[in-house]
């Protein structure tokens, strides 16, 4: 396929000396588009829009078709949702582009889809996905990881320069997975928030409140910044909580070591069952986990942040808002790279490269970024209104990610399952974070397997297990199935001698549907156990119900 040539006779100007204005033809005026041909705009360059859905232009003029905009356009800027909808639009413009054009894609797309845009146009082509909000496109403050031709990348350096800081990346592809990589730990952040609010309202902690304290934590910049889309929840003050999964349960075992049953803590006379959140135990980083212990009396744990002394450095590492201005009552959403000199040149930390991603994009297919649910509140208006719709929607969210794990081969937990069927895909991607516990049934086998083991009657493993579970693992060196009933035969009806001192505790819960898995940790005496489980809802014997039971087992002793 022939390449498009760069021409020797462009009235382009150096970086240090621009001050001509040049024609940019802005492909896509979503949420994003619109923020970035209109920064143009005002920055007194020559801007023609084109967007599919025909919204009124601002600042700048439209064109009616891709190709009338690109037909005198100097510089392509595509600003559109994904892979396929550059592709479709390149298409269309292929015969229009003049002689010198230089086409900067700004869209988030897979490796392979950004390398093969780059040898399709050969040295017209810079590969620059955009870490910033829409806020930032509006104050010039966005981080491009620009990578092409050095001397297409040269020349669109100016016009880049009006939209924020240029950090080059080796390679289209290297480009666009460092934005998939930045955008997976944005869901990880909202994965690890939706975690601690399970466990606020599973505590009863008014909603509130508990989003007053994670304000002031890693997650402080995600929290401030969406807290209009995370509200609800246990809101009551007077102890008894509502809503939102708070729940406890009256047999909780307070003998030392006993099994940590998801009801610990919780009033015993409510007589109502927990969320499963309360079964993870997690502290809070730097905290003291002995018994009693003040969790705020661990290293660097809860230090002022004006005092001067340095926290621990693990305090930096789990669950931070990536690029969050940590300083009190910073504006987390001020751009990619928020809290760092965008002017020093010096490169951020790879964690601030997520900060207010590619913002309010339209989840339909084609569709440009941005046109999703009005994309929250005006660019630049700085009046700190929550945001009446989403920013960086759920589906966006998960596009980013399903294009994560086709292109690592690895698994992707962030993103794919992280909402199934319960949020609308043009839902603001914090949404999320607000999802209700499981349904407390699919906690019950769990909880009759640990009455098994507690109590060495075998009956509770019946009610725990399919009666076509396996449970496998190494047995004695050799791998071991065990069918139901010679598992059963393993336990001798009574409680093992040293029962007091023994912990069971679920770690991990995911539910999908149907199905789903549990991770369990066992602490008998000097052996520690990690059993994983996959559970179904099914009728069993016909009555009816609907209930979950273990479908298999499989184990590992930790020696």
């Amino acid at each position: 396929m022939r390449h498009l040539r760069l021409s020797q006779g462009s009235r382009w100007t150096t970086v240090a000396g621009m001050t001509t204005s040049h024609t940019i033809a802005v492909l896509g005026l979503g949420r994003m588009g619109g923020a970035i041909a209109t920064r143009l705009a005002a920055r007194h360059q020559d801007v023609v829009g084109w967007t599919r859905s025909a919204r009124p232009a601002g600042t700048f003029r439209t064109a009616g078709t891709p190709a009338e905009a690109v037909a005198g356009a100097e510089v392509v800027l595509l600003a559109l949702f994904d892979g396929p909808a550059c592709a479709q639009v390149l298409d269309a413009v292929r015969g229009a582009l003049r002689p010198g054009a230089v086409v900067v894609n700004t869209g988030t797309v897979a490796p392979a889809e950004a390398a093969g845009m780059a040898r399709s146009l050969g040295p017209a082509y810079v590969h620059a996905p955009l870490i910033g909000s829409v806020p930032a496109a509006a104050a010039g403050s966005l981080q491009i990881l620009a990578a092409g031709d050095p001397a297409a990348l040269d020349r669109v350096r100016p016009v880049l320069a009006h939209l924020g800081t240029v950090r080059p990346a080796s390679d289209a592809a290297a480009a666009a997975a460092l934005k998939l990589v930045a955008n997976s730990s944005l869901a990880g952040s909202v994965l690890a928030l939706r975690d601690a609010l399970l466990h606020a309202d599973a505590l009863g902690v008014p909603r509130a409140r508990a989003l007053d304290v994670l304000e002031l934590g890693p997650l402080g910049g995600l929290v401030a910044r969406k807290r209009a889309f995370l509200r609800g929840g246990v809101e009551t003050d007077g102890g008894s909580a509502t809503g939102g999964g708070a729940r406890c349960v009256a047999d909780t075992d307070s003998r030392p070591g006993a099994v940590t049953d998801p009801g610990a803590g919780c009033d015993p006379g409510s007589g109502s069952v927990p969320g499963p959140a309360e079964f993870t135990v997690g502290t809070f980083p730097g905290a003291d986990s002995r018994p009693g212990a003040d969790p705020g009396a661990g290293p660097g744990a809860g230090c002022d942040p004006g005092t001067g002394s340095a926290p621990d450095p693990a305090e930096f590492t789990v669950g931070t808002f990536p690029g969050a201005d940590s300083r009190p009552g910073a504006d987390p959403g001020g751009g990619a790279g928020a809290g760092c000199d965008s002017g020093s040149g010096s490169a951020p930390d790879p964690a601030e490269f997520t900060v207010g991603t590619f913002p309010g994009a339209d989840s339909r297919p084609g569709a440009e970024p941005g046109g999703g649910v009005g994309a929250g509140s005006s660019p630049g208006s700085g009046s700190g209104s929550a945001p009446a719709s989403a920013e960086f929607t759920v589906g966006a969210l998960a596009k980013d990610m399903a294009l994560l794990a086709a292109a690592s081969g690895a698994p992707v937990r962030n993103g794919i399952g992280l909402v199934g069927e319960l949020v609308p895909q043009d839902a603001d991607f914090a949404v999320a974070a607000t999802l209700p516990a499981p349904d407390d049934a699919v906690l019950e086998p769990l909880r009759a397997y640990v009455r098994g083991h507690a109590t060495g009657d075998p009956a509770h493993f019946r009610d725990a297990f399919l009666p076509t579970a396996h449970i496998e693992g190494l047995h004695d060196g050799a791998f071991t199935s065990w069918d139901l009933d010679a598992y059963c035969a393993l336990f001798p009806g009574r409680p093992a001698p040293d029962e007091a001192t023994r912990v069971r505790r679920v770690d991990t819960l995911d539910v999908h549907g149907s199905v789903a898995t549990a991770t369990m940790m066992l602490a008998h005496g000097p052996d520690h156990f990690t059993d994983v489980f996959l559970l179904v809802r099914a009728n069993v014997g016909g009555d009816g119900d609907g209930g979950w039971r273990i479908a298999n087992k499989a184990y590992h002793r930790h020696r």
